[in-house]
């Protein structure tokens, strides 16, 4: 018979007996005339409120029916306790322990039930603590405490439940088919055996529990099969995070499908192949990196960095290679700009970097060698003969040599290269040329930034094409006759802004201020005006409030100086 039936036939018992004893004032137990005179002991017994007396009367007392009797009816609970101690019948203790009103009574009839069923029934359905617990505790080594810590009304039952329990398997039946979270977990760290955890992990229902029998594993074969097997991926990312062995581990680096447990394998795993394979050949970036990251060494580096497919993986790995001559034919052969110029900027080595510069594949190594060697011996070669101008200009920026770079400034065709020729170029009358005739505007803005020539400076300050050199020759001139002309006549209000900055003549300056076209050339003029009855006049009615405004302080500040008004 099981609990179910045990349970569906004591209470059927239990409800038959309680109807019996309403419908009676008196147990009804035939009354024959071998225990009449014990009839009237057990009443008296019951009724009794002298402890001695009632004891010394309980002892004379044989019947099981009249020690029910007093243990049930009893005013003294020492007595009830008394002739619970003589009771035999399960069934009249489960209704003592149920219905008593003193506690001790209640334990004491538990402590004598002795049917493995009827103490599981209390257990199970009890809503004392202390008498479940008792029950249990009675219950010893039985399969019936399975049952309690799976379905006890009270977890404090169903715990102590399973702390009696000793069997694994009758744990990992808690562990699995309990709905209580804190009771499955309390069976689960009782069980040691590797197998039935992972029975555990794979079968229960609530996913903490899972995870709570994945920590208790230690053998890396059965994390393992966690890892692979089981249907949740929570569970089997703890599980992973717990794998120590390097087989097993490069294993799930090389095979798995979710990124985070490729992501705790790799974080594990010191085996210089399995990473060498995550680092060149895995699709997420993030791993390839941790994978190069754990690389330590320098042959699966310099592997790395010359056959990953991938650019970020050897880039990673240039940054930690130290030979030399892989570094100098990674910056002169890489397709990868980053890669190339990452491993340039690392060689030190005079011939090394002499050997990018006059022979890497690609400009921007060669022009990171060139601005890193400080021997010259081949910067003319470089700067007349390198077929890309960034390169050129790197090296035409080493050379002092005045008629090489007078000649580079003449002939070369990039205006950046000419540009760096000009700007180390000592000749007055060679840059005076080039500020004149130059194609490139830039190259003559240099130049003249350089010269000292006045006939140089207002030729090109009136004549140049491009405002840009016209600004800056005028930057260099404080002639207030050539201000005024080009306050006036340039085109471009940003030449004659420069002009009115250096401009004293008052009378243009309020020309300027009320009548040029540019709102910021008449605000440099305000700034310099000092006749206050134009700049009230430009104050109410400039077309434009940021003339105004500025009209309106220039005002202010005259006003607060000593002296007589401005007129």
């Amino acid at each position: 018979m099981g609990i179910r039936d045990w349970l569906r036939t004591g209470r059927r018992v239990a409800n038959a007996a309680q109807t019996r004893v309403a419908a009676e004032p008196e147990y009804s137990v035939p009354v024959s005339a071998a225990n009449a005179s014990e009839s009237k002991p057990a009443n008296v017994v019951a009724a009794e409120r002298d402890a001695k007396s009632a004891l010394s009367a309980l002892a004379d007392i044989v019947d099981q029916e009249s020690l029910a009797r007093v243990a049930s009816t009893a005013a003294l609970a020492a007595v009830r306790k008394a002739a619970i101690d003589r009771l035999t019948d399960d069934e009249i203790l489960v209704r003592i322990a149920d219905s008593d009103s003193d506690v001790g009574v209640r334990q004491r009839a538990v402590k004598r039930i002795a049917s493995p069923s009827i103490l599981a029934r209390v257990a199970l359905t009890t809503g004392d603590v202390g008498l479940g617990k008792t029950a249990v505790r009675r219950l010893g080594a039985t399969n019936l405490l399975a049952d309690v810590a799976r379905s006890a009304s009270l977890r404090a039952v169903a715990q102590q439940a399973v702390a009696a329990i000793k069997d694994e398997d009758l744990l990992k039946d808690v562990a699995v088919g309990t709905g209580d979270r804190s009771v499955a977990k309390a069976a689960v760290k009782k069980i040691s055996d590797q197998r039935i955890l992972v029975d555990v992990a794979g079968a229960a229902a609530d996913e903490i529990v899972c995870r709570t029998a994945v920590k208790r594993l230690r053998d890396d074969d059965f994390l393992f099969d966690v890892v692979r097997h089981n249907g949740s991926i929570d569970v089997r990312r703890s599980a992973a995070a717990k794998l120590h062995d390097q087989a097993s581990l490069a294993k799930l680096a090389a095979i798995e499908t979710d990124t985070e447990i490729r992501r705790a394998a790799v974080a594990r795993l010191g085996d210089e192949q399995a990473l060498f394979e995550v680092a060149a050949r895995d699709s997420e970036s993030e791993l390839r990196l941790t994978a190069t990251g754990r690389i330590e060494q320098q042959a699966t580096l310099i592997r790395l960095a010359t056959e990953s497919a991938h650019d970020d993986t050897r880039l990673a790995a240039v940054r930690r290679v130290h030979d030399r001559s892989v570094l100098t034919e990674v910056a002169k052969t890489d397709v990868d700009p980053q890669v190339r110029c990452s491993a340039a900027h690392r060689v030190r080595n005079r011939l090394m970097l002499t050997a990018i510069a006059e022979n890497g594949r690609y400009p921007d190594a060669r022009a990171i060698a060139v601005r890193k060697l400080k021997d010259t011996t081949h910067m003319a070669s470089i700067a007349t003969g390198d077929a890309d101008p960034q390169v050129r200009k790197a090296a035409v920026c080493k050379l002092d040599n005045q008629e090489l770079l007078c000649a580079i400034a003449r002939i070369d065709e990039d205006w950046r290269v000419r540009c760096a020729a000009v700007e180390r170029i000592q000749n007055t009358e060679e840059l005076c040329e080039h500020a004149k005739n130059d194609d490139s505007w830039q190259v003559r803005a240099v130049a003249v930034a350089r010269i000292d020539d006045r006939a140089t400076l207002v030729n090109r300050a009136k004549w140049d094409k491009e405002w840009q050199v016209r600004k800056a020759a005028l930057k260099l001139l404080d002639d207030q006759t050539l201000l005024a002309n080009r306050v006036k006549n340039d085109e471009d209000w940003g030449v004659r802004r420069v002009a009115v900055h250096k401009l004293t003549d008052q009378l243009l300056l309020a020309n300027r201020a009320q009548w040029d076209e540019d709102a910021r050339v008449r605000r440099a003029a305000v700034a310099r005006l000092t006749d206050d009855v134009i700049l009230a006049k430009i104050a109410r009615s400039d077309p434009d409030r940021s003339v105004q405004a500025d009209a309106v302080v220039r005002l202010d500040s005259l006003t607060s100086q000593p002296g007589p008004s401005h007129k």
